[in-house]
């Protein structure tokens, strides 16, 4: 968790303020949050905690970020938080612009890979995570709380790729465009 801006402060700074809707999805308290820590101190746990399975130290062994999502919501928080105002609390990659701490060219965006596999079915009303937890049969319990939705993003994710590395030994692909 972090400390959110107060509500005068966000707008001041042209961000959004804190709404009541997300932190009932969240099912967190103001009160909660205000207790929390500072940005600052998490985000720099949060980069270190990334960098130690970077094995080498060079910006092409960096960990592949897998997520939810993460294309449209977290890879642009991400990046607002190392390079941007209010925070510029980096690393920045000098000639990117962007986080120098996750593979800067790779990354798993898990709704635009099972959108293939959904896309036909009419069993699931959208994807969204929720949606996916119940197609398969997951617990909502702590949904929407960080942790919790990486955890059940990552069962996702190892379903799906043991899904394509069983089917990968038995389909010929090499040629298959002639």
């Amino acid at each position: 968790m972090i400390k959110p801006f107060e509500d005068e402060e966000a707008k001041k700074l042209g961000l959004d303020v804190l709404e009541d809707d997300a932190l009932k999805v969240n099912g967190k308290t103001r009160e909660e949050l205000k207790t929390a820590p500072d940005i600052k101190m998490v985000w720099k746990q949060f980069v270190e905690y990334v960098s130690n399975f970077n094995y080498t130290g060079k910006k092409w062994d960096s960990p592949i970020p897998v997520g939810f999502n993460n294309n449209g919501f977290d890879d642009i928080i991400i990046n607002r938080i190392c390079g941007s105002d209010p925070w510029n609390l980096g690393p920045v990659d000098p000639d990117r612009g962007t986080q120098n701490f996750f593979h800067p060219a790779t990354n798993v965006d898990i709704m635009k890979l099972i959108y293939p596999w959904f896309e036909s079915n009419y069993d699931i009303k959208s994807i969204s995570m929720d949606n996916l937890r119940d197609y398969f049969g997951m617990s909502r319990e702590n949904s929407h709380q960080a942790l919790q939705d990486v955890k059940d993003e990552a069962v996702i994710f190892i379903r799906l790729m043991n899904l394509i590395r069983k089917f990968s030994t038995k389909v010929v692909f090499k040629d298959s465009f002639k």
